[in-house]
């Protein structure tokens, strides 16, 4: 018999982001509709400005993109990647 070797495949961005909001992020916070609407009617009531739960996703993969002027961060990249699938949840053009 030969030896078998294991290799670890490396999981691109698209794919990390992919698992977190259909895994441990939708269990944890559940569907983004309702979380991204809770947060949407907290900066609504805050800045005194309609805030949607679309406008939350584009917001937070605004603030990873931010971020990642001090540097390249794959925790950001993959971050930015599931807001922006989320906000084509919420916008209706695409199922959770």
């Amino acid at each position: 018999m030969g030896k078998e070797t294991h290799r670890k495949v490396k999981k691109t961005v698209l794919e990390e982001a992919n698992d977190l909001i259909h895994g441990e992020r939708l269990k944890h916070y559940g569907h983004p509709r309702e979380n991204f609407g809770r947060i949407a009617a907290g900066w609504t009531a805050y800045l005194g400005a309609e805030v949607t739960d679309v406008d939350v996703a584009v917001m937070m993969a605004i603030l990873k993109a931010m971020r990642m002027r001090e540097g390249y961060h794959r925790d950001s990249a993959t971050d930015m990647s599931g807001y922006a699938a989320l906000a084509s949840v919420l916008a209706g053009d695409d199922d959770l």
